[in-house]
């Protein structure tokens, strides 16, 4: 009876162990290296409906 407990139990407890892993590896790369976005514009205000070009680098 045991043996069909742990058999039954161990893959939910592997597979939580593995989610846990991965989030706490997402968070810490999260923390340590943070996402930067540089936004240049050709002027300081635009109108309401007014374009705004950008281009990636």
């Amino acid at each position: 009876m045991l043996c069909v407990a742990v058999t039954l139990l161990l893959p939910s407890t592997i597979i939580n162990n593995f989610r846990e892993l991965v989030i706490n590896k997402l968070l810490n790369y999260s923390d340590n290296y943070p996402e930067k976005i540089y936004l240049q514009t050709d002027k300081p205000y635009y109108a309401i409906g007014e374009d705004i070009w950008f281009a990636t680098h």
